[in-house]
């Protein structure tokens, strides 16, 4: 009995390295991994190609990122360096055209708090490196989001917001 659970952990190992090799062979190879990335997103949830889940968190853990298949995310996402660092919450919705840059976080509260829940970000929104947008707020459409800011509270159409002398400053975009 011991010897067969021993054997399927080898087996189960052996496997998952040959998907490791896969991954780092497409890496090696130039080929544009966010555009391969949604590809397999979309095969799995869409086409139930539940076999090739572990490629895709592969592809996810060597770019130190998470994006949960249950997230809902638009069309023309555009990642300006790749997936690097970028975690999004499996309940937050990204809608079409936004720009995300790296180390961004779209985080949920799931614990007993008045902001309880995911993100909405808005249709053509910016989102630049470090920010963090965590509970159950909303990001109005055509927002820029500064460097390193954390955004608790929601935001209006047409702002853009940065962090400047220990204080944030909104302005309104143009």
């Amino acid at each position: 009995m011991i010897m067969r659970v021993k054997n399927k952990q080898i087996y189960f190992y052996k496997e998952y390295i040959q998907y490791v090799k896969l991954c780092y062979f497409i890496y090696e190879k130039g080929v544009d991994m966010v555009k391969f990335f949604f590809c397999l997103r979309n095969c799995i949830k869409n086409k139930k190609m539940f076999f090739l889940y572990p490629i895709y968190r592969i592809i996810g853990l060597l770019y130190g990122s998470a994006i949960p298949l249950t997230c809902k995310i638009g069309t023309n996402i555009k990642f300006m360096h790749g997936l690097y660092g970028i975690f999004i919450s499996g309940g937050a919705r990204v809608e079409s055209n936004v720009t995300i840059y790296q180390h961004v976080t779209i985080g949920g509260i799931w614990t007993d708090s008045k902001n309880k829940g995911a993100p909405t970000i808005g249709e053509g929104s910016t989102l630049y490196p470090g920010c963090k947008i965590i509970g159950n707020v909303t990001i109005g459409k055509n927002c820029n989001i500064g460097p390193n800011v954390v955004i608790w509270y929601d935001i209006d159409e047409n702002m853009t917001v940065v962090f400047e002398k220990n204080a944030y400053r909104m302005m309104k975009n143009v």
